[in-house]
């Protein structure tokens, strides 16, 4: 198993409240995947801001950049009609 796998088992073995979270999602790719699989809520949490005393990994001082990529990770999502957030 790898983490692609994590949503169907999650769904299968570990669903008790409906509700699951990724911490760090930058443009979605790994949300839209989880969603295939997930049935319940998905709540996507990241910066997606300029972080000052962090490194340079998705780190964008450009806030129209930052922006961006909540929108594509927001779309991503958006065959799932409201399950992701």
């Amino acid at each position: 198993p790898c983490r692609d796998d994590l949503a169907r088992a999650a769904q299968k073995y570990f669903n008790r409240t409906g509700w699951a979270a990724e911490i760090g999602v930058f443009v979605g790719k790994f949300a839209q995947q989880n969603l295939l699989h997930w049935e319940g809520r998905y709540y996507m949490i990241d910066a997606w801001a300029f972080r000052p005393n962090d490194g340079t990994d998705k780190n964008f001082e450009d806030d129209a950049t930052n922006e961006q990529h909540r929108r594509m990770a927001v779309d991503s999502v958006h065959f799932a009609r409201g399950r992701g957030w």
